[in-house]
């Protein structure tokens, strides 16, 4: 499959099945996740939430319920417009969400903020995996250019690298 015996190959191959795996797992936990928490919230606030992460779900997600949440937008319109009365109702309005929720008690509401804690956390971790799946390439790319042009000049070299965190190393060696 590979040129000649080229060990580290199967190191980067390796490290990318890994990563794409668990890149599948958490955005398998993801979506788990995700439905579970818009049925949570349908259950115990009576609310149904987009298909999609949106600025609905923060909203919901920041208040007990509807009616506290306008109080809030009241409390936010009196402070922008205190002389204004028309234009704190026009602020209101236009802030005013689209859908209706009153959670059943105090410990639904925060288990929910977990929920979407653990979904925004997961996220994280997705993106993060994609980042070191793009560092995994790039580290390969220059392994084979390094490999190809002391080739090139005769130069009979072996590029070896740890990624052991503890002992994290790169280094050429030189045969002449």
């Amino acid at each position: 499959m590979f040129p000649e015996k080229n060990e580290r190959a199967y190191v980067y191959i390796a490290s990318e099945i890994l990563l794409i795996s668990y890149y599948g797992v958490k955005s398998y936990q993801s979506r788990n996740l995700f439905n579970y928490s818009r049925t949570f919230a349908y259950e115990n606030a009576g609310v149904l939430l987009p298909p999609a992460y949106n600025n609905v779900w923060r909203i919901v997600e920041s208040d007990l319920s509807y009616e506290k949440y306008i109080e809030y937008l009241y409390r936010q319109a009196r402070q922008l417009y205190p002389d204004d009365p028309l234009k704190q109702e026009e602020y209101v309005n236009e802030h005013r969400p689209s859908v209706y929720w009153n959670w059943n008690n105090l410990n639904s509401y925060l288990q929910f903020q977990r929920l979407l804690k653990k979904y925004r956390e997961i996220g994280s971790q997705r993106t993060l995996v994609l980042g070191l799946v793009v560092l995994n390439h790039i580290a390969s790319g220059i392994d084979y250019l390094i490999s190809k042009e002391l080739k090139k000049a005769g130069i009979d070299a072996e590029v070896n690298s740890s990624l052991n965190l503890a002992e994290a190393s790169f280094s050429i060696k030189f045969k002449f």
